[in-house]
């Protein structure tokens, strides 16, 4: 989700096996939360870092 051109938040979906090796890695280095799970998926949400972008990209300004 954006908002005014940066991003806000993303949601991720990891395999099982994936967040079991790597989802307690990533919760000490990064903003993210495990929200539901069903069959062999995970869902997850995650906040941007130290997020970076050029102002004279229009693209990435663009307010929607």
């Amino acid at each position: 989700m954006t908002n005014q051109g940066g991003i806000i938040f993303s949601i991720l979906v990891w395999t099982a096996q994936e967040w079991k090796e790597q989802g307690l890695i990533t919760q000490e280095v990064a903003q993210i939360w495990k929200i539901g799970e069903q069959g062999d998926k995970v869902f997850t949400i995650i906040l941007p870092g130290d997020v970076q972008y050029d102002t004279e990209n229009e693209e990435q300004t663009r307010v929607s």
